[in-house]
């Protein structure tokens, strides 16, 4: 895959979505707090209390999941800089003093 190639996220209905984002933020806290090397699906499961057939059902695979974790960051990057730095300032904003 190259890096503008996205995943297309699972969890198309209200509570798949809600499953997926509860597999995905266990997900991103286990990153962050035991690092790469815990990074598993069984983990994952463990931390979003559920059964490693319920995440291999939204993510068959670690790397989809991975990719998906991305795409959302990256997304949310780019958001927050629209929103801070690509938005030109208002008139009111001005700091020019006219």
């Amino acid at each position: 895959m190259n890096s503008t190639t996205t995943t297309a996220r699972p969890g198309i209905y209200a509570r798949g979505t809600e499953t997926v984002d509860t597999i995905l933020r266990a997900a991103l806290d286990l990153l962050i707090d035991e690092g790469a090397t815990a990074f598993t699906i069984r983990r994952i499961a463990a931390r979003c209390d559920m059964k490693v057939g319920n995440v291999s059902y939204h993510f068959p695979r670690k790397e989809m999941l991975v990719q998906v974790m991305l795409d959302e960051l990256i997304d949310s990057y780019s958001r927050l800089l629209d929103q801070t730095v690509r938005i030109p300032p208002s008139p009111r904003r001005s700091n020019c003093g006219c």
